[in-house]
This record gives C-alpha cells, structure tokens and sequence, in this order.
C-alpha cells in the first residue's frame, strides 16, 4: 500500500527525484474549464475557490456578469501547499517569458471606453 503523505510535508519537504506522483480518475471524463474571474471565500475550515467565466458588463447598472462553472474547496493548509506551488510556477513562467501584465480592473475599462 503507498504511503500518505500530507500536504504540510509535501510543501516542507524538497522533492526527491525518486518520489513519484501517479494521478488516478475514474473512467468518466474530466471536465476542463476556462475561467477568467475567481471568487475567494475562507473561513475558519477551509478556502473556497468560486471559478467563473465573465459573459458580459450591464454597463447601465453598473453590473459584471459571471457564469459560475465550479467551486473548489480545500483545508487552508492544501491552499498554502497550493499558493507556494503556484508561485513558483508563475516565477518560472515570468522568468522564461517575461513579466505578466496586470489584468485590467473593469472600472478601468469603463474609463478607457469614455475617453
């Protein structure tokens, strides 16, 4: 039987070359999203991610839209290992491809379209 190991080791402890990670799902299909707005919701058992899609700006009402596809639920000690992780992936990223631009705030936006 393979041994557990916990997030809090996983993130304290540098990966051995040896150490093997072996992904198992069931037969069903796992769905893929795209998502350009998230929603972070914590409370004192766990960090919610609320992952959405912007459809459109009800300019008049002052109103961004977002279809909701999944939320993701972890303990806060997953989205520690998981923030560190997606860190240095996003350091790399910089790294090899240049600094990424913020993304512009929709109030923003609304300025540039006026001018």
């Amino acid at each position: 039987m393979a041994k557990t190991i916990s997030p809090k080791q996983i993130a304290s402890t540098p990966q051995k070359p040896d150490l093997k990670i072996e992904h198992v799902h069931s037969d069903s299909q796992i769905p893929t999203f795209y998502v350009n707005n998230t929603l972070v919701e914590t409370s004192v058992w766990d960090v919610r991610l609320r992952l959405g899609e912007t459809l459109e700006t009800d300019r008049e009402n002052n109103i961004l839209r977002v279809r909701e596809l999944a939320t993701v639920r972890m303990s806060p000690q997953h989205a520690q290992v998981v923030h560190a992780i997606l860190s240095k992936h996003l350091e790399n990223y910089e790294r090899q491809f240049g600094k990424i631009p913020s993304a512009p705030q929709v109030s923003t936006l609304e300025e540039k379209r006026k001018k």
